[in-house]
This record gives C-alpha cells, structure tokens and sequence, in this order.
C-alpha cells in the first residue's frame, strides 16, 4: 500500500510538472533590482553649528522588482522596497534584525487592449510628468492611477492618466476593512478626495522632441484633515533638441495655479529650466540655469511661488546635496528642489582618470527669487528654511567619482559642500527657530552598489 502510495504521488508529481510548464509555455518572470550599503557623514545640513549633531549614519536599500508576462500583451508587476538603517531595530538595522519594513513600492497591470495600440497601465505605479532638464518639480512619484498611453504614429504618442493622490475614507467606506455604523456616524465627512487627471503629448520631429503636457486637481474639503477645498491647473512643456549633435538642448517652463476657498492659500507661480550639454572625447561639459516666480510682502493673497503635487520620487536636481539629487549618489536636499529659486551651473561629466573610474563635478550658484520682505509664514522656503528671498545665496560643489568593481558592482563617492549667506535681517533664516545663521554645510557618502 504504501509502496503504491508513493508511486501514485511521484505520477502526481511528474504529470502536475508537464501540464505546469506547459501552461507556462508562453509565460515569463523577470526579475532585478539592486542592494545599496550606504554610509554617510552630515555636518552643518541646516546651516546652524550644533555639538549635539548627530553626523555619521549607515544605512542600506533593497528593491526587488519582478514583472509576470503572460505573452507580449499582459504584464503584471510587483516591485518591493526595503530600507534599513543601521542600529535601527525598528527597521531591521538592530541586533537581532528582523524588523518590519517591506513596503510595495509598485503593484500594477499592464496590458495592451486587444487589436489597438492603446496600453492600460492600473494599479500603483510611478507617474511622472516629463522633464528635458534635471527632473520635474510639480509630479514625481509613485501614485494609485490608470494610465492610457496610445502610439499614434512614430511622431506622435498620447498619454491620459488618472490618479487618487488621496482619500481619506472618513465617511467609513472602506473594501479592505469593516467599516461600522459608528464609524460613520462619528466622521461623516465625505468630501475626502484628491485627485488629479493629465495629458501628455510628445510629439517626435527631426532633431529632437516636445512635450506639452497639463494636470488637474481637485481636493475636497475633508481632504487630509484640511477645512479647504482646492482646485489645480498645471501647463508645461519640454523641449529637446538633439539636432546640433555634439551639442544638445534641454528646456522645460511650466507654471501652476491652486485656487482654494477660502482663499488666503491661493498660489500661482512658474518655472523654467534649461541645459546646453556639449559630449566631447573625455568628458561631458553642461552650463545649467533655472529661475522662478517668488512671494511678494503680501500675506492675503496666497503664495507665488509655483506650487507642487507631489515629488518624493525626485525633484528639480541638477546637483545631489543642495538640490534633490539622487539617492543612489548620496542625495539630501538641504536647499531647493526649484520653485522660489534661481541658480546658475557647471556640470562636467563622464570624466575618466583610469578605467573603470569615472567622476562628475558641479559648480553651482543659487539664490532667492522672493522680496526680502516676504513673510515667513507662506510657503516655497528651501527644504529646511522658511522663504528664500533676494538676499538669501549660497554656493554648492559636488564632487562625485563611481568605480565599476565588476560588471554589477560598483563603488560610489560622492563629496559635497554648500556655502550659505542668509540675511539675517529678512527671509529665509529668519524663524521662531533661527536667526540667520549661515554655517557652510558639508556632506561624505560613501555606497557599494549591487545590481542585479
């Protein structure tokens, strides 16, 4: 009997495994993703000498990404993130590790509606609005949306998406958790919703391309806890020319309005950036500018400085301490990720003292675009000031150098300084909690980065 009972599973087995790969005969799994060690030294980041600082971390990232294909139509993608900071348990980087921290970063379907060009992409995933230059300030991040992207020709795509940027579900509808008739009876609020539809259209000629683009919101009143409504409009666009090859050029403008009632938290400005590149034998040399509108000395009438949907997937970020940079070169923001400011720049590229070695240097001038007399209470400030005015300046070096260890491994060093002059009359500097201090601020990060 028992004899027979093994031989019956292992037919099991055998049978289950041809009709299995059978099935999967026109499927596929797909996988990459990266581990970064990462290691740091902070000194100075808001501009004010602290003995207390808290100067050197370690940290690590892990994402994992993984597409199920089920032919040239149908994809489904699931992509993971996970980050430690070292000595950290609450994040699996104590003794003893551990710790919770998985989140899903995308989870999507992509498929491509049958005997049409048009491409369904729902679920989260990232959306970003176009950019030529050094990123896009207004929308950079991953989204719960439904994006339809349709190649009309080799000149011409559309692209039409939706995304829930947020529900609060305080009227207690919710699918995945009961809901109760208290529930609702105590938070009846149910005008809870921010959403945003876009349009892109690149559009392909000979030399180059541009990209209009336009976004829409709207955020009802119960909307993360705010007594506000608000609608957004945002028009851009991009351009790129690549006809004058070596020489290139890249040029993004773009202005938004958010009307909200009542309306003392209006805000309407623009932005504009732009990049001449010149790729020679031994390096990559690139003269950057950017600019925007900045607040006036009114307090009743909102801001104008250009306001931002949200961009936790990158910014404006030409550099990678001042600006927001890359993560995976060390990134920490401590100035502008655009809006409210100005700056002129070098970049050079693509330099290269040995094989396998690489480095990149920036040079870069940044200054305020509002009044000296704005108030400190509106925003557009600088990741951790206030309002960056006309008398608020700073200087910023990067100097970055990537090793290529083996094929899918590399070693990054990334060394940054930013000289700040705060008026310490007006602006920027000039809060509750500081007083114009201008401390020259200094960053080291060090990463070993494994692709795979």
């Amino acid at each position: 009997m028992k004899k027979f009972a093994l031989a019956a599973l292992v037919a099991v087995f055998l049978f289950g495994s041809v009709n299995t790969a059978s099935a999967m005969d026109d499927k596929a799994v797909w996988a990459q993703g990266f581990i970064n060690v990462y290691f740091q030294w902070l000194n100075n980041s808001d501009f004010e000498k602290k003995d207390a600082e808290d100067d050197f971390i370690a940290a690590q990232r892990t994402r994992m990404y993984v597409d199920y294909m089920s032919g040239e139509n149908l994809t489904g993608v699931v992509r993971f993130e996970i980050d430690n900071n070292w000595g950290d348990g609450a994040s699996g980087g104590g003794a003893g590790a551990d710790g919770i921290r998985v989140e899903v970063k995308n989870s999507f379907i992509k498929w491509t509606v049958p005997d049409t060009d048009l491409v369904m992409t729902m679920g989260i995933q990232g959306v970003a609005l176009p950019s030529a230059t050094y990123g896009q300030p207004v929308l950079n991040n991953d989204v719960a949306a439904v994006v339809a992207s349709n190649k009309f020709s080799d000149m011409f795509t559309a692209t039409l998406f939706w995304a829930r940027l947020g529900d609060t579900r305080g009227n207690g509808e919710t699918l995945f958790s009961s809901a109760t008739k208290s529930d609702v009876t105590s938070n009846p609020g149910n005008a809870d919703e921010y959403d945003a539809v876009g349009l892109i259209l690149p559009i392909a000629f000979d030399g180059g391309t541009i990209t209009p683009w336009g976004v829409w919101t709207t955020q009802g009143k119960d909307a993360a806890g705010t007594t506000k409504k608000s609608t957004g409009q945002w028009i851009g666009g991009a351009l790129k020319v690549t006809a004058f090859d070596p020489i290139s050029l890249g040029l993004d403008v773009m202005h938004g309005k958010v009307s909200t009632t009542p309306d003392t938290s209006d805000a309407n400005g623009w932005f504009a950036a732009a990049d001449v590149t010149y790729k020679m034998d031994m390096l990559t040399a690139s003269l950057v500018g950017f600019t925007s509108s900045g607040n006036d000395s009114s307090t009743t009438d909102g801001t104008e400085v250009m306001p931002v949907i949200s961009n936790g997937n990158g910014a404006f970020a030409p550099t990678t301490f001042g600006t927001y940079g890359d993560w995976n070169m060390g990134s920490s923001n401590i100035l502008t990720e655009g809006p409210g400011a100005q700056g002129i720049g070098i970049k050079l590229t693509n330099l290269s003292s040995m094989e396998n070695l690489t480095h990149e240097i920036n040079v870069f001038y940044f200054k305020g675009t509002s009044k000296k007399d704005a108030a400190a209470s509106l925003s557009g400030g600088w990741s951790n000031t206030a309002v960056f005015t006309k008398d608020d300046s700073a200087w910023e070096v990067n100097f970055e150098s990537v090793y290529s260890i083996y094929e899918n491994l590399s070693a990054v060093l990334d060394l940054s300084m930013v000289d700040a002059n705060f008026s310490k009359t007006a602006g920027a500097r000039t809060t509750a909690t500081s007083t114009g201090a201008s401390e020259t601020a200094y960053k080291g990060a060090f990463q070993i980065q494994y692709n795979f």
